[in-house]
């Protein structure tokens, strides 16, 4: 997946995303963002940018007294490992993100158990 499409998926979805702790230590909390803006960057690994904002922590960061709310920019490369180590290695983005998905395979056997059922109503078990 290109980081254009990544982005674009997490802007449209508008959704906190738990980072590691170990982005941000000097802050003693875990953050979660939620993607704003991108562009195409040289400077940062992945070759793309994430504007996100540091929404929510874990536990709540008061450090300076603000409201804790903070824009930053993270590299592609750390928010598809973010992703990664909050929700595991090897899944798409609507089995991480679309509370309606369900795996084809669990579909599938879910649906064959319900017709098994409908089929076994009209019998009586005899002893």
């Amino acid at each position: 997946m290109t980081n254009v499409r990544l982005a674009e998926y997490l802007i449209g979805i508008s959704t906190l995303i738990p980072m590691p702790q170990d982005y941000w230590p000097d802050d003693g909390v875990k953050w979660s963002v939620n993607v704003m803006e991108h562009r195409a960057s040289k400077r940062h690994q992945g070759g793309h940018a994430f504007q996100v904002l540091l929404a929510e922590s874990t536990p709540a960061y008061t450090a300076d007294g603000s409201d804790g709310t903070f824009a930053v920019e993270l590299s592609a490369k750390q928010m598809r490992t973010g992703i990664e180590r909050d929700y595991g290695k090897g899944k798409t983005l609507e089995q991480i993100f679309d509370t309606k998905y369900q795996q084809p395979t669990l579909a599938l056997a879910q649906a064959a158990l319900g017709m098994i059922r409908t089929m076994m109503t009209g019998f009586k078990k005899v002893k």
